[in-house]
């Protein structure tokens, strides 16, 4: 019986109106309601609508019954701001407001705690650093960055980042990769922040509320410490390859996100570091071959690279800051380093022929001012008289030095000429790696040489314009000071002037 009773519902529920039986029974019941309209008494009168009340209502009813009832709701609703509203009012604190507290304390601790995996604490820990910097930053532009503020941000900077090696001592334990790529992230942004805090310092002052020097040295300081912890530990070629392709993904999304937002600079500019990073994969892979390690290298420094964009393009306090040139230096095509590689063969050539110039000159100087016994048997210099004449002008040097000087000329000079001659010859190959290196040497020999000739000569220079300068006042002086005949006038009155 109970088989059948079922049967039968379920047969009741597949029964259903079809489309045209539900168009006709519509139009039956528009016919009748057209046909049998309501009286007007009916119409005009006032039915109170005495529907059940809901769930809720009903719930709110009964609780409010009785005043432990209402109580309880009181609480209910009190718990709900404490657990909830306060928390995310909380969130746009700044030091100083009364609801920091709960932030610091509360919001992030409790997240803190919440965040299980090692690698996700340490970003957890990253984005708490990037929340102070921005803090004392905004604090800075208003003026109200007093000491006690600018030592709990850095305070809590220090704090933050041994937190976040901590985290890395112990992912190392388990997954030592792992851990290298987390201290690679957590050196980008710190390096991010360096800059953005260099910079700030450069345009404010001590005095007014708006410096952030010892928050800047705080971050260079922590940054300095994560590369020391990292040392030469580094991930294996797979899964540094796997993380750079991650980020890279995401770089070009966020590229996509704000290409119509972004000026037309700013869309140039990171357009431009988006072909370097793929120009720097290439060389990447090539490397491989050859080299694994310089590849890891490489692809390290791709890896940070494509951080520091993110940062540019997700953070508008960063991209307001400093320049994306500042972060990500532009990585140079073969075309650009061949045309830089002629500039310094010609500024090369250019400073071979100031050295000797400055060489000779330099002698020159120096012969005139102590003339030798055969050229003036009347101006006998002894050692005393070298001393002196030295202290009296600051640019000599003493004969032994002046040897010495000319000595380490003459050796740079055929240096630098044979550098010059390997600089042409890689130009011409169009060999790249050889011309820079023979370009960085030759820079490095430039710097040194050239000075060698430049502080003696400008000092001289110098003291023959204040010789002149004090010759000339001379002489108008003299004219100033010169007396007139004098003369008698009329009155027998005698008059002299000057």
């Amino acid at each position: 019986m109970n088989n059948f009773k079922e049967q039968i519902q379920k047969e009741a529920f597949k029964t259903k109106l079809n489309i045209s039986e539900f168009g006709v029974l519509r139009k039956r019941l528009l016919l009748y309601t057209k046909y049998h309209p309501l009286p007007e008494d009916l119409i005009n009168k006032k039915v109170a609508h005495n529907f059940p009340p809901n769930n809720l209502v009903r719930l709110i009813t009964q609780i409010t019954k009785t005043k432990l009832n209402v109580r309880f709701l009181v609480g209910v609703f009190a718990l709900i701001m404490v657990v909830v509203v306060v928390p995310m009012v909380a969130e746009q604190s700044i030091p100083g407001d009364t609801l920091y507290l709960v932030k610091i304390h509360f919001n992030e601790e409790i997240r803190g705690t919440l965040t299980l995996s090692s690698d996700k604490k340490v970003a957890w820990e990253t984005r708490r650093i990037e929340r102070r910097i921005a803090e004392a930053r905004l604090l800075a532009s208003e003026g109200k960055l007093t000491d006690k503020f600018e030592a709990e941000v850095t305070t809590a900077v220090r704090e933050h980042t041994k937190a976040a090696q901590d985290e890395i001592d112990v992912l190392k334990e388990n997954d030592a990769e792992e851990a290298a790529i987390a201290g690679i992230t957590l050196e980008s942004v710190l390096d991010v922040q360096s800059a953005v805090l260099s910079d700030d310092a450069k345009n404010t002052t001590t005095k007014d509320g708006s410096s952030v020097v010892a928050l800047a040295v705080a971050v260079t300081e922590a940054k300095e410490t994560v590369v020391t912890a990292r040392g030469t530990t580094t991930p294996s070629y797979q899964r540094l390859y796997g993380k750079v392709e991650t980020e890279t993904t995401r770089v070009a999304e966020l590229f996509e996100s704000i290409r119509l937002l972004a000026s037309v600079d700013e869309v140039a500019d990171i357009n431009r570091r988006i072909k370097d990073i793929h120009r720097k994969l290439d060389k990447v892979n090539r490397t491989k071959k050859e080299n694994e390690a310089k590849a890891i290298t490489l692809l390290t420094k791709v890896l940070s690279d494509s951080h520091k964009l993110i940062s540019f393009m997700t953070d508008i306090d960063v991209r307001n800051s400093v320049t994306v040139e500042e972060l990500v230096p532009i990585e140079l095509t073969e075309i650009e380093q061949l045309d830089l590689l002629k500039v310094t063969l010609a500024d090369a050539i250019v400073a071979e022929a100031n050295l000797k110039d400055g060489l000779s000159n330099l002698s020159e100087i120096y012969s005139q001012t102590f003339p030798s016994e055969d050229e003036s048997e009347q101006t006998l210099i002894d050692e005393e008289d070298v001393d002196e004449e030295i202290g009296k002008k600051p640019w000599l040097v003493t004969a032994e030095d002046m040897e010495t000087i000319e000595e380490e000329l003459s050796q740079g000079l055929i240096k630098l000429s044979d550098l010059i001659t390997l600089l042409e010859a890689a130009v011409g190959e169009e060999d790249l790696v050889s011309g820079e290196e023979v370009a960085t040497e030759i820079k490095e020999l430039t710097d040194k040489l050239l000075p060698l000739i430049t502080s003696q000569a400008e000092e001289k220079d110098n003291e023959t314009q204040t010789t002149s300068t004090s010759t000339e006042a001379g002489e108008v002086e003299v004219e100033v000071i010169e007396t007139k005949p004098s003369t008698t006038t009329e009155d027998g009155i005698t008059d002299q002037s000057t």
